[in-house]
């Protein structure tokens, strides 16, 4: 709200494209602190938990799969990398969607409002 004028002229910037991103920032925002951060408590609570209990009955099996293990870790990050490059381009074209949107409306209240509709 406190920007020159000059930089809402941008595309980027038009008030479609700002109401889109403040509404997708803020669940994006909401999903990382709530449930997803719990998720991941939980999840590190049961791996150790469960290398804990495998030693104690399988010593041997378990640090054969504690040697997989990071072979598992590598490929998820090549996983969550390659849906984050997709969230990107999805979170741009939604961004062109709500300024297309927004103008439309816009568009429509200017025409109402002048009484120039047929």
């Amino acid at each position: 709200l406190r920007q020159e004028i000059g930089w809402f002229d941008d595309p980027k910037n038009s008030t479609g494209a700002l109401t889109t991103r403040l509404a997708t920032d803020a669940s994006q925002v909401h999903g990382a602190t709530g449930s997803r951060l719990a998720i991941v408590t939980q999840n590190i609570a049961n791996l150790g938990t469960g290398i804990i209990i495998s030693f104690v009955y399988g010593w041997q099996l378990t640090l054969l799969i504690l040697a997989i293990v990071p072979l598992i870790a590598i490929s998820g990050l090549i996983q969550m990398k390659m849906l984050a490059g997709h969230a990107k381009k999805d979170k741009k074209e939604l961004e062109v969607a709500g300024k297309i949107a927004t103008d439309a409306v816009e568009n429509i209240r200017t025409v109402v409002s002048l009484t120039r509709e047929k």
